[in-house]
């Protein structure tokens, strides 16, 4: 058994051969190479043997987008069951797996650094939620498929939104002014309250992101 790596040129067309091929299931994803760093002193990549490096497999919590964006793929491009992988740390994360369109998922990361009775915790963790959601593995297997769709769909041209600010929640810290300023429209100051030039706002949603205590939200012009 081998993994089929998210870094594939059209991962799709590849598990649609895999499947005309007789294959009877698709895992994914394997590590991803990676450069982790480097070391700024002896100028040598990490992780580093002898004075050289190579590239390494990277793993972890940081390849689950990608790897939940290759199951998606795949389950959206053959019929055969897919075994999800990468960066799951939770019950919660199995989830997201099973919506994706995984059949069943594995562990190796998260076990290593926690133990395998993480597995009993990712059991219990999912009976709960599905109870709570009177649902199945098999009923919740790819159910978010269908609300993946091309982004020229989600485009309404005649939504305008703008930055708009409470000021009750508002801790008056400017990381919003300093990220609208720097990284879009550079329209909000603070005088006694925030304002926001709402002719100048674009509806960027930059300051919502930034915010730390949840005071701006994006509202319709």
């Amino acid at each position: 058994m081998s993994r089929l790596s998210a870094e594939s040129l059209d991962i799709g067309q590849i598990a649609k051969a895999c499947e005309d091929g007789g294959a009877q299931y698709i895992v994914t994803t394997n590590t991803i190479l990676a450069v982790p760093g480097i070391d700024i002193n002896t100028f040598v990549p990490l992780p580093s043997y002898d004075g050289l490096s190579s590239y390494t497999g990277y793993s972890g919590p940081g390849i689950r987008p990608i790897a939940l964006r290759a199951v998606t793929t795949i389950a959206q491009s053959c019929h055969l069951p897919v075994v999800g992988v990468g960066g799951i740390e939770s019950w919660e994360h199995v989830a997201e797996f099973l919506l994706c369109g995984a059949s069943a998922v594995q562990v190796a990361t998260a076990a290593m650094l926690r133990g395998f009775e993480i597995v009993r915790d990712f059991k219990h963790g999912l009976e709960t939620y599905l109870q709570r959601k009177n649902e199945t593995v098999a009923s919740i297997k790819g159910k978010s498929l269908p609300l993946l769709v091309d982004t020229s769909k989600l485009l309404d041209k005649s939504l305008v939104l703008k930055a708009d600010v409470d000021m009750s929640a508002c801790i008056r810290c400017e990381d919003c002014i300093v990220a609208c300023r720097d990284g879009a429209a550079d329209c909000i100051k603070l005088e006694e309250d925030l304002i926001i030039n709402r002719q100048k706002c674009t509806g960027c949603g930059l300051c919502v992101l930034t915010c730390p205590v949840d005071a701006l939200h994006m509202h319709p012009e």
